[in-house]
């Protein structure tokens, strides 16, 4: 999520790219690498058939959210990893995954945490 269009970047140093808009309110790309530590490319390297990649400032949220889910169509099956969609849609079923015995959040997380259906935790192995 971009919060502004000239703000700092989400991530702290501003390098890993995602917060260059070019000037648009959002951009939507699939994801075609099926290796490296995004989010998205690691779906596709456990099997998602699509992943798609949304760049947006938090203004145009709601209008990134809708062209996403044309893009998606109707009766989808979706798994979106990603605090600030919850802002805009409302899921079928929303997890918030935790880590056992990590009690950090971040603040988007907080936010959400109150939509949440179930909060499962996790160990990393399994």
């Amino acid at each position: 999520m971009v919060r502004e269009e000239q703000g700092g970047c989400p991530h702290g140093e501003g390098r890993c790219g995602a917060c260059d808009l070019g000037g648009q309110p959002f951009i939507l790309e699939e994801e075609r690498a099926k290796g490296g530590n995004k989010d998205t490319a690691r779906m596709a390297a456990a099997g998602a058939q699509r992943t798609w990649w949304l760049r947006v400032r938090r203004d145009c949220l709601p209008a990134a959210m809708g062209a996403l889910l044309t893009r998606l169509g109707k009766g989808s099956a979706v798994v979106c990893e990603s605090n600030a969609a919850r802002t805009a849609v409302a899921p079928g079923v929303f997890l918030v995954l935790r880590a056992r015995g990590d009690e950090r959040m971040k603040p988007s997380c907080e936010e959400v945490l109150p939509f949440a259906d179930r909060e499962p935790r996790f160990d990393g192995k399994g």
